[in-house]
């Protein structure tokens, strides 16, 4: 029996990233084949498993699909401290 959840906010880099990244960088990254989409991963991210856990669905912050379940604002990639990072993209 799982817990009752009605909400659930996730926050972290490359293994809970649900597609915010590929929003963010206009489908650049990541770029595998053999990734799942948005993922960088070969198949679904915890993210994935606890939201179908709790029967929840929950969006990426950049594809906001209108549920009320959650958001998940994961980007691959993100640190933490309080050093600025810059990140540069070429089209």
């Amino acid at each position: 029996m799982s817990p009752n959840f009605d909400r659930a906010y996730f926050f972290g880099d490359s293994l809970s990233d649900t597609g915010n990244l590929l929003s963010i960088t206009g489908g650049q990254i990541p770029n595998a084949p053999s990734y799942e989409p948005g993922r960088f991963s070969n198949g679904d991210v915890w993210v994935d498993s606890l939201a179908e856990e709790l029967d929840l669905t929950i969006d990426p912050f950049t594809q906001d699909n209108g549920s009320n379940d959650g958001i998940n604002f994961a980007i691959g990639g993100a640190t933490s401290g309080d050093s600025n990072f810059n990140l540069t993209f070429r089209r």
